[in-house]
């Protein structure tokens, strides 16, 4: 488990959190925008890992993002990149986490409310429990 870069995620959600211009928080979707680059802004629709990988500070430790076109929602979804791997491939090898472990933190099944300011700063006390464990 890469507790720093666990901590630095659970800090990034709070700031999310808080900021009225920052991500629509989901644990839906990686993430999805109107636009063919989503950005950290409230036209993007992110989970914990989406805006993982819009943070500079996580790109430029090796994480980033594939984008594609879904037409059934009409606008532009991401997933994780991290060397050769994706999904939740790249999730459990940037933050050094077992399936296990990565579904616990970041599955939408795992929590009781999935979107808003509610979940993320959920998703951010879960980070926090499993790094203190």
């Amino acid at each position: 488990m890469n507790k720093a870069r666990l901590l630095k995620l659970a800090d990034l959600l709070e700031a999310d959190a808080k900021n009225p211009y920052g991500v629509r928080f989901n644990l839906r979707d990686w993430g999805k925008a109107e636009d063919k680059t989503p950005t950290v802004d409230c036209g993007t629709t992110a989970c914990a890992i989406g805006l993982a990988c819009l943070s500079p500070e996580f790109q430029a430790e090796g994480l980033s993002f594939d984008t594609y076109f879904d037409e059934d929602e009409s606008n532009w979804g991401m997933r994780p990149k991290y060397g050769p791997r994706d999904s939740w491939g790249a999730v459990e090898d940037f933050f050094e986490l077992s399936h296990r472990e990565s579904y616990r933190l970041f599955r939408r099944s795992a929590y009781e409310v999935f979107k808003g300011a509610e979940a993320e700063l959920a998703v951010a006390a879960r980070i926090r429990e499993m790094v203190a464990k």
